[in-house]
């Protein structure tokens, strides 16, 4: 999906061998987590809930309860599926992990054909799908398969649409930003922690190519934005809604909300503050192969999650240095051989005129 060549990028060929690593390793960080049979806490409410003749109310107050219409569609339908049944519980955890492992693919091959370093992009994708969100989304699986996954496929579609289909369409560019709007509202609608899952591809696209692809980074990002104001103010009046009839939302989306009407200022500078995502590197537990690690006190375990995200940050700088200088090298050969290949006409003519 994220594969398409790009003229502009070093040719290096994606190997099949990488991308089977990356699924073997995957494997044995989460392969506990479809093969044991267990419930989170949070999932207990919602296991063998399981019955299509509520569906609209279900659509409905999801609608208005947390803004997620679709989240109560993909959930039904996990739960008539699963019901009480133990091993249909884990084949949905096996399709979660599944699901994710691809996407992980998927960014191993949009690095790798960016970059000469394969190794480089590989150990990057394994240490990003190994921090606590992915960490989170398998150990939820049951539960967050039901908006996580179709958000992150529409986000990743979005991003696809546009920067690789829609760039060399003759589609009016309106049309473009209107298909890829509708698509991100589509993510929203699933679930809006993991709507901009494209942000992660973009950002890479941002750092290595933003000479080349600058108006359309641009452009994503006001329709990215677009998106979350417009859908911010639909959950708003989902909200109003709920409480002209008596009734609360869902708390974490209505404090959410209030203080973006209420302190906009102070919720964008959150946002950009690099100590906000500290936490994102925390090991929330140990993967393969660091299953036996003891637990760390609370000093220890800040000190190593931000020596993480200092490495985390160091890889991807890297990255982008190193693609960059790749492309210089390739430009300087290639203008370098333009060069000797006009001269030779002129040499061979006037060695035959003397």
């Amino acid at each position: 999906m994220l594969g398409i060549k790009n003229p502009n990028q070093p040719a290096s060929k994606p190997g099949r061998l990488s991308a089977i690593a990356l699924f073997v390793m995957l494997y044995l960080m989460y392969s506990s987590t479809f093969l044991t049979d267990y419930l989170m806490r949070d999932e207990w409410e919602f296991v063998g809930g399981g019955a299509w003749y509520d569906l609209p109310s279900f659509i409905s107050t999801f609608f208005f309860r947390s803004g997620r219409a679709l989240f109560a569609v993909f959930q039904k339908l996990v739960l008539v599926f699963a019901g009480y049944d133990a091993s249909r519980i884990q084949v949905i955890r096996f399709i979660n992990f599944v699901s994710i492992a691809v996407i992980a693919v998927l960014l191993l091959n949009f690095l790798e054909k960016r970059t000469k370093h394969g190794w480089a992009a590989f150990f990057a994708i394994l240490f990003f799908f190994s921090q606590t969100s992915f960490q989170a989304l398998m150990g939820y699986s049951f539960m967050l398969i039901s908006g996580s996954l179709p958000s992150m496929w529409f986000s990743l579609l979005a991003f696809y649409l546009y920067f690789f289909v829609f760039e060399k369409s003759r589609l009016p560019h309106y049309a473009q930003a209107g298909i890829v709007f509708f698509v991100l509202m589509l993510a929203m609608q699933s679930t809006q922690t993991y709507a901009f899952f494209a942000m992660i591809p973009l950002s890479y696209l941002a750092l290595t190519d933003w000479k080349a692809s600058k108006t359309r980074i641009i452009q994503f990002l006001f329709i990215s934005a677009l998106t979350f104001a417009v859908s911010a103010l639909t959950y708003k009046w989902g909200l109003d809604y709920l409480a002209a009839q008596g009734r609360a939302g869902y708390d974490v989306g209505e404090q959410g909300i209030t203080q973006l009407s209420s302190r906009p200022l102070d919720v964008i500078l959150l946002a950009i503050n690099p100590r906000t995502y500290w936490s994102v590197f925390k090991m929330w537990t140990f993967p393969f192969p660091f299953q036996n690690t003891p637990p760390l006190n609370n000093l220890t375990e800040k000190i190593a999650a931000f020596g993480i995200m200092i490495l985390w940050l160091g890889l991807v700088k890297w990255l982008a240095i190193a693609v960059t200088q790749w492309r210089r090298k390739s430009s300087l050969s290639k203008n370098l051989l333009r060069s000797l290949l006009r001269r030779m006409p002129c040499s061979s003519t006037g060695m035959f005129t003397r």
